[in-house]
């Protein structure tokens, strides 16, 4: 995660495998309570780009949603909140 802190309307860039229009269908913030969708200015197959939206300042963890949108995986990945 590249910045892996922000506050909001910063542009974040995530990496990874598999992170194209084909595997993966949205993305989101979690605290582990709530979700929130983020919006995707630009998906590769390595990385996507979102913006940061109005969140209350805190750790939350990247879930991404596969295209079939039969399962929503909780990344390792940590994004802190300004």
């Amino acid at each position: 995660m590249q910045p892996d802190s922000g506050k909001m309307g910063d542009v974040v860039t995530a990496k990874g495998e598999n992170l194209d229009k084909n595997s993966i269908a949205e993305i989101y913030l979690t605290d582990g309570k709530d979700d929130t969708k983020l919006t995707v200015s630009q998906q590769t197959g390595s990385m996507i780009k979102f913006s940061v939206p109005e969140l209350k300042p805190g750790r939350y963890h990247i879930a991404v949603l596969t295209v079939n949108r039969d399962k929503m995986i909780d990344q390792p990945v940590v994004f802190t909140v300004q």
